[in-house]
C-alpha cells in the first residue's frame, strides 16, 4: 500500500489520467483493507501495535487517494461529479469513525482518559467535516478528515501505550515467583538462595481509573 501511495503521488504530475485511474483503484481498496482490518478474527490474531500500524499506513493512502482526486477535480482535469467526491470523503469520514469506536469500546482506552479525549476531538473533527461536505467545501472536509485521522492515530497509540504500563507490575511479579521457584528446585543453599520481601508501592500508573489500588512489588536480593 506504502509503494502505491508513493506512485501516486509520483504519477499526479506525470500522468494525471493515469493518477485518476489509480487513485480511485486505491481508493477502492483501502476501504476493503480497512473492513478486513477490523474483523475480529484478524484483530485476535496480532498484536494490538500491529493492528494499529496498518490501519494508519490503509488510513494515510486512502485519504491521499481522495486528496489527489479533489485536486483533479478541482482543476477541471477529470470528469468527476462534486457527488462523487462528496461520497469518497463520507467513506473516509466513516472509515475514521469506526476506528474512534473501535477505541472507545476498548478496555484499554476506557482507563486512559487522555486516549478517551484524543478519541472525543477526533469525533469533533469528524462532525466539522460533515458540515463541509454539506457546504461542498470538500477541500476542507478533506482537512478535517486528516485531523481526526491524526488524533484517532494519537488516542490509539496512547491507550496502546497505558495497557503496556498497567500489565507491567504483573509481569514483574511473575518473573520474581519464577526466579524464586527455580532457585528452590536447583537446591541452592538457604544462605545463597535468593531472599525475596514483599512490599507495597503505589501502582505506575495513577492515571488509571482501574489501577488505585496499590500493587505487591517483589524485589529479590542477592
Amino acid at each position: 500500500v506504502s509503494e502505491v501511495q508513493n506512485e501516486l503521488v509520483t504519477l499526479k504530475d506525470s500522468e494525471p489520467t493515469m493518477a485518476l485511474s489509480v487513485a480511485q483503484l486505491v481508493d477502492r481498496k483501502t476501504g476493503e483493507y480497512h473492513n478486513t482490518l477490523r474483523k475480529s478474527d484478524i484483530a485476535s490474531s496480532l498484536p494490538d501495535a500491529a493492528i494499529q500500524e496498518a490501519k494508519s499506513i490503509v488510513a494515510d493512502a486512502s485519504v491521499k487517494a481522495v486528496a489527489i482526486i479533489i485536486e483533479g477535480q478541482s482543476h477541471g482535469g477529470w470528469q468527476l461529479s462534486k457527488e462523487a467526491v462528496a461520497a469518497k470523503i463520507g467513506d473516509k469520514i466513516k472509515s475514521v469513525a469506526d476506528r474512534v469506536s473501535d477505541l472507545e469500546q476498548s478496555s484499554s482506552a476506557s482507563s486512559s482518559p487522555a486516549a478517551m479525549g484524543s478519541a472525543r476531538e477526533a469525533k469533533s473533527a469528524l462532525d466539522a467535516a460533515k458540515v463541509l461536505v454539506e457546504q461542498q467545501d470538500l477541500s476542507g472536509a478533506l482537512v478535517k478528515v486528516i485531523e481526526g485521522k491524526e488524533l484517532i492515530k494519537a488516542a490509539e497509540q496512547i491507550a496502546s501505550a497505558a495497557n503496556l504500563e498497567f500489565a507491567r507490575p504483573t509481569s514483574t511479579l511473575s518473573d520474581a515467583e519464577s526466579a524464586a521457584s527455580a532457585a528452590i528446585k536447583s537446591g541452592m543453599s538457604e544462605d545463597t538462595r535468593p531472599r525475596i520481601i514483599v512490599s507495597s508501592t503505589p501502582d505506575i500508573a495513577p492515571d488509571l481509573p482501574t489501577a488505585s489500588s496499590t500493587i505487591p512489588v517483589i524485589r529479590i536480593l542477592d
